[in-house]
């Protein structure tokens, strides 16, 4: 294997050599970098301690990992690129884990327990096409266009953001949410906005029982759910997949203790079609209401 230098090569002046050379790329991996058209990177390339634009001679040339990461969050991996060359070529870990909502995997790689560290997203969607090609523990993982169980999250802090960039059927999906605001008989209190990815199919208080929207009166206990239309807010009795709502759960001391329904509460649906991320926008006359799966 021959190592080149800057003298061997006897460049004395290297003002430019590079310039608008953009198919460049050294044996590690280095690109062309418009910063860096002089000789600076006339030498073999070593990767990130010792970028340069040459490959050693005999060495495979560089061959970019099949890798992208766009602007929803959603990491794809093909080929034979591992997860580790992946991160590293769509911009590193660090940057992808603030991010990042969903992994399809279409790799023949394994993807390990420490390619995962640090990607902390609890909300986080990995689709695989074999179950043995992501490691035990990982949640919400999607098999061939089936997912056993997705559980749902809100965290204080960090990334928790939501993108479905497929649909897939979910044997159990839930999601669950502690209402903690006062409500009071004759004033407008207690409000808060929700939207969730499946067509909910049952939702229950912290010790289980049932509840349901004033409206359907399946149940004895029922709470406020409102939608957007033209006519303005309507009630709703029915949480449609990506839709907004208003919600409210009945949380007073006028109100008998029974049908209080502050806490957690549960919202879950069996063999569901989980749609891919297109949202619905309502509006009235002066108002849209549009939902969102990421901080704002």
């Amino acid at each position: 294997m021959l190592n080149y230098s800057v003298a061997e090569l006897r460049v004395t002046n290297g003002a430019g050599m590079f310039t608008n050379c953009t198919a460049l790329v050294g044996g590690a991996g280095t690109h062309y970098d418009a910063n860096y058209t002089d000789y600076t990177y006339a030498h073999i390339d070593e990767g990130t301690s010792n970028p340069g634009y040459f490959t050693a001679a005999g060495a495979e040339p560089w061959v970019d990992p099949e890798a992208t990461f766009d602007d929803y969050g959603v990491l794809t991996v093909g080929g034979a690129t591992t997860m580790a060359e992946a991160l590293e070529f769509v911009g590193g870990k660090e940057m992808v884990a603030e991010t990042i909502t969903a992994i399809v995997w279409n790799s023949t790689a394994v993807i390990t327990k420490s390619d995962m560290q640090g990607i902390d997203n609890p909300n986080l969607l990995v689709y695989v096409n074999e179950a043995s090609l992501v490691p035990g523990g990982i949640q919400n993982v999607v098999v061939n266009g089936v997912a056993k169980e997705i559980i749902l999250r809100d965290t204080i802090a960090g990334n928790n953001n939501w993108y479905c960039p497929q649909p897939f059927t979910a044997q159990k999906i839930s999601y669950t949410r502690n209402f903690q605001q006062q409500t009071q008989i004759g004033v407008s209190r207690g409000w808060e906005t929700i939207a969730l990815p499946f067509d909910v199919q049952t939702i229950a208080a912290e010790d289980s029982r049932i509840i349901t929207p004033f409206g359907d009166y399946t149940s004895p206990y029922n709470f406020w759910l409102r939608r957007l239309t033209h006519n303005g807010l309507q009630s709703a009795q029915q949480i449609e997949a990506n839709t907004p709502y208003l919600i409210s759960m009945p949380n007073s001391t006028e109100y008998p203790e029974e049908y209080k329904l502050a806490g957690k509460v549960t919202f879950s649906a069996e063999n569901v079609s989980v749609p891919e991320s297109n949202l619905v926008i309502d509006e009235s006359s002066d108002i849209f209401f549009a939902p969102t799966f990421e901080p704002m």
